[in-house]
């Protein structure tokens, strides 16, 4: 493949995606580029790295973390999760990274809605207990 891709999980590649999960733990895969003579990983905002045991790369393809290292997978933290890799060339600047968000949430999430805004109700929530005047 000659384009840095991240595997999603719906089977596609993309160059930057984003989804939720309750899986707390989970590999992230994708595509390496002809060019590439090394790959740099950055998780959560850290910087960049190329250190074996965060990644794993061969001619077909790179995973993050290095399962040998890391057999269970990358732990997610509650709220976003981003991974991002880069190439790095033999010549040149590293490749823009390609980015995978990852959205953890509990399986307990729900899902709040909030009450309409601008409106108005002529209606009491208080039952009236009072008698009207004769």
């Amino acid at each position: 493949m000659s384009v840095l891709q991240v595997l999603a999980p719906d089977g596609n590649y993309y160059t930057s995606i984003a989804w939720s999960t309750t899986t707390t733990r989970r590999f992230f895969a994708g595509t390496v580029p002809t060019t590439a003579a090394d790959l740099e990983v950055s998780i959560r905002g850290a910087p960049f790295s190329s250190d074996p045991s965060l990644i794993s790369f061969t001619a077909s393809g790179w995973v993050v973390p290095n399962p040998a290292s890391y057999p269970d997978g990358l732990d997610l933290f509650s709220g976003a999760n981003v991974v991002q890799v880069r190439s790095i060339p033999l010549v040149g600047s590293p490749s823009a990274p390609v980015t995978a968000t990852v959205y953890l949430l509990s399986d307990t999430a729900t899902v709040g809605v909030a009450p309409p805004t601008n409106s108005t109700s002529n209606a009491s929530t208080t039952p009236s207990t009072s008698r009207p005047r004769d």
